[in-house]
């Protein structure tokens, strides 16, 4: 097998890895009018995704997109402080 035939193969198992991953939506919040922070939990994993959805309303009909460049959190001490920087975020803007 040619190298170039080797790598496109390589390419595609691996684009058939990334797209087996599933996630369950744990909580959402919108940050803009059509802007929403999506927290979900890998199947089958300890981690955690923070991804933007942007909504988009067209011809009367609501369609979702994520973006790419999603956070990822690798358990729940990284989720609790993500959590714990919010708050602190929050109580300095308070002030």
């Amino acid at each position: 097998m040619n190298h170039s035939r080797l790598c496109s193969r390589l390419k595609s198992k691996k684009k058939e890895k990334k797209m087996s991953k599933t996630f369950t939506e744990l909580s959402r919040a919108r940050i803009k009018e059509s802007r929403q922070l999506v927290i979900s939990k890998l199947n089958d994993s300890e981690s955690f995704t923070i991804a933007q959805q942007v909504l988009i309303n067209e011809d009367q009909r609501q369609m979702t997109m994520y973006l790419k460049g999603a956070i990822h959190i690798e358990n729940i001490d990284g989720l609790y402080n993500l959590r714990d920087a919010v708050n602190e975020a929050i109580a300095k803007t308070e002030k």
